[in-house]
């Protein structure tokens, strides 16, 4: 199995996530203190302006998606097209070749290079 299933994961992902809670938890207190004891009390905002805005922003994210959705699908048709022709085109290939290859002998190493050369037998 890949993840072991133990109570130390549950200490390790606390451990990689702490500096990020405690930056949030520190945020919502500064934030709460300032909207209980000083002038951000007395702002109000209306409820329609922000159910008209979150109306808006959902409308706009649903079609972001839909659009990254469409894209993503014709990306994939695209690949799915190459990943087939390029097995067509090896299989086009492979007629042409010989059915048996011929072996390999190798030769001693070139010293400058250090890469093995072969020739036909």
């Amino acid at each position: 199995m890949l993840v072991k299933n133990n109570k130390s994961s549950i200490v390790f992902f606390i451990k990689s996530i702490w500096v990020d809670l405690a930056a949030i938890i520190t945020y919502a207190l500064v934030i709460g203190t300032l909207d209980h004891n000083t002038i951000l009390r007395e702002i109000a905002i209306p409820l329609p302006i922000t159910s008209i805005m979150g109306t808006i922003v959902g409308l706009l994210l649903a079609f972001r998606t839909a659009q990254s959705y469409d894209r993503w699908w014709e990306a994939r048709k695209v690949w799915g097209e190459i990943v087939n022709d390029s097995r067509t085109l090896i299989r086009q290939i492979k007629q042409f070749l010989p059915e048996s290859e011929p072996e390999l002998k190798e030769l001693p190493r070139d010293r400058l290079s250090g890469v093995l050369l072969y020739r036909k037998a």
